[in-house]
């Protein structure tokens, strides 16, 4: 589940999970939520977001200042990103790949095309999101920036704005079903089932 702030991610991942068990209530099946946002994994990236939090340096914001048609800083930023988010995925979702388990991820690899200003002009982020593991299903949930904003105050109307667009802009680049969440949880979590439930019964049949 991909989308902005104030978009309904974590709700529906726990509305999901719930409404999963129901329908394959006669099936094997588990569910199992886990959050994919920003969090440091790798001892390495601990370090650097301790001293970046020590000098009070946030690298989006500051890199989101400048206006940029090449910045090789930023191509080796993605780079590490994708290291570090390929290693959580190893230990996180990769093991489980063969259990018989619906595995619900709240932000993916994905959401730096989104987070990132300059990611619309890197070289190198389109090609490591190919080769970054793909989801069976990939969910942009979508709603309005003002209704975003109500819902979390923590960013302006404007950056609200800018990552609505570069979500919807990532169906240019991967395989995606964007979700408008004016509709009701149970709506949103009915129409993810309707494009779901026939893969998954199919792995785990």
């Amino acid at each position: 589940l991909l989308g902005p702030d104030g978009s309904g991610k974590s709700t529906l991942s726990r509305s999901l999970a719930e409404h999963y068990q129901l329908f394959f209530k006669k099936f094997p099946i588990r569910t199992r939520n886990l959050y994919f946002g920003w969090k440091p994994f790798l001892p390495t990236t601990k370090i650097i977001s301790k001293l970046f939090q020590k000098r009070e340096y946030k690298i989006v914001n500051e890199s989101n200042q400048k206006e940029q048609s090449f910045s090789l800083f930023q191509e080796l930023v993605f780079c590490y990103y994708f290291i570090e988010y390929i290693s959580k995925y190893l230990f996180y979702i990769f093991p489980r790949r063969w259990n018989k388990e619906v595995i619900l991820v709240d932000r993916y690899f994905y959401d730096l095309a989104a987070h990132y200003r300059y990611a619309e002009k890197s070289k190198l982020l389109p090609l490591l999101i190919k080769l970054y593991p793909r989801p069976d299903f990939t969910f942009v949930l979508d709603s309005e920036p003002e209704i975003l904003q109500q819902r979390k105050k923590e960013m302006a109307l404007d950056q609200l704005a800018e990552h609505r667009k570069r979500y919807i802009a990532l169906r240019s680049r991967i395989p995606l079903t964007i979700i408008p969440t004016s509709k009701t949880i149970a709506d949103c979590g009915n129409q993810i089932i309707e494009h779901s439930w026939e893969t998954i019964l199919r792995r785990v049949g």
